[in-house]
């Protein structure tokens, strides 16, 4: 596994070591430096109850859509080879891939759609926990953080 080192942006000293797989994650954004002790923004981490209901729409919509189109591509795989295997063997049974993949789509982007709103959920009460302690948010607003997803 690879990894990448993450370095204080007052000091330059070597704070974190990361895998580069990780993803962006929910929770707290700011890092404080062991050797200067500056407080400063970790890129990869998002406190998402700072976000307006708006953002956090539009936000859910981004995520159940990045579900979707991989839901979406492996049904056209499902029904196409569906569809071949099933031509030849049984002429009436061939449209059977394709319903086959239509409910799979169906099925996953429910069950998608389901997890995406439990994530965040589970997300949102736990950072509403964290802003809801006042030193917290001015930490928040002295470090400038502003939340920023693109998934």
């Amino acid at each position: 596994m690879q990894y990448w080192t993450e370095k204080c942006p007052y000091c330059g000293k070597k704070t974190r070591c990361s895998s580069i797989y990780n993803n962006k994650k929910f929770g707290c954004p700011v890092v404080i430096c062991p050797s200067c002790r500056q407080p400063y923004i970790h890129p990869d981490v998002m406190e998402i109850g700072t976000l307006s209901k708006a953002e956090l729409r539009d936000f859910k919509h981004s995520m159940l859509f990045s579900f979707l189109w991989r839901i979406a591509f492996f049904a056209f795989l499902i029904g196409g080879v569906s569809f071949m295997l099933l031509e030849n063997y049984a002429y009436d049974y061939r449209y059977l891939g394709i319903a086959a993949a239509i409910a799979y789509f169906v099925v996953f982007a429910r069950k998608s759609n389901k997890k995406t709103n439990e994530i965040i959920a589970k997300e949102t009460a736990e950072s509403e926990k964290r802003l809801a302690d006042p030193a917290y948010r001015e930490l928040l607003n002295r470090v400038g953080y502003k939340a920023v997803w693109n998934i």
